[in-house]
């Protein structure tokens, strides 16, 4: 599910995840959003436990958005393998997220409901998260 349609090859450069967002960083969809704090990566298992726990935490109360998809390859070495002989085989997919960029939009919840949820959510990420609302910010941790 969290996979691209089409990737040229499996390796790719490391990058550099940093900076602050200067789009991406306003609510598009929904009413409440989960906005990343600091620059950082995210996983796909990662993205995919952020939609399990709020399907497990909404049921059929609430409607999620992803603003990020993991597009980039990352590569790892086997455990207890020396130095050298080239880059590692391909490992999981990644998203690189900036300081401010919405991660996910959701729809459909009261306010304590939805800071519930992004307390829930925020606990799954690499980043820290906010809570933020359509017409002001809300502090989640």
């Amino acid at each position: 599910m969290w996979t691209p349609k089409a990737w040229r090859s499996q390796k790719a450069h490391k990058g550099r995840s940093g900076g602050v967002a200067a789009n991406r960083c306003t609510l598009g969809r929904g009413q409440y959003g989960l906005v990343a704090l600091r620059a950082g990566r995210l996983e796909a298992p990662a993205l995919e436990a952020l939609r399990r726990a709020f399907n497990r935490r909404c049921k059929r109360g609430g409607q999620i958005w992803f603003c990020v998809f993991p597009q980039l390859p990352r590569t790892r070495k086997p455990a207890e393998v020396r130095m050298g002989k080239g880059k590692g085989a391909f490992d999981r997919w990644v998203a690189y997220v900036k300081a401010g960029q919405v991660l996910v939009e959701m729809e459909g919840l009261s306010l304590d409901g939805a800071k519930g949820v992004a307390e829930a959510l925020g606990h799954r990420t690499a980043v820290p998260t906010r809570l933020v609302h359509r017409r002001r910010t809300l502090p989640c941790r």
